[in-house]
């Protein structure tokens, strides 16, 4: 495994976070299958992440269907992202 992704888990880990924002940048596509080595480790398997991205469609073009959250600075994104931030903290 290369060594960023072990100082990810590490820092994820040691911080014992409830939920895990995961923005997914361009270029999708490899962006995406970080995310899925991350989710992938053993020790984070069971933590709770919420995804984001700055544009869905572009990120659903790339990788299918997602439940990513589209963040691009309007205030009603924001409220939909931390209502998906509180669910996601309480499933935990």
């Amino acid at each position: 495994m290369p060594k960023a992704h072990i100082e990810v888990e590490q820092f994820i880990c040691e911080h014992n976070y409830d939920v895990v924002v995961y923005d997914v940048p361009m270029p999708y596509a490899s962006s995406w299958d970080l995310l899925d080595v991350i989710r992938a480790m053993p020790s984070l398997r069971s933590q709770a992440f919420v995804i984001t991205t700055r544009n869905k469609q572009k990120l659903e073009q790339a990788v299918g269907r997602t439940t990513a959250i589209e963040v691009a600075g309007q205030s009603n994104e924001l409220r939909h992202l931390l209502k998906a931030v509180e669910a996601a903290g309480t499933a935990v």
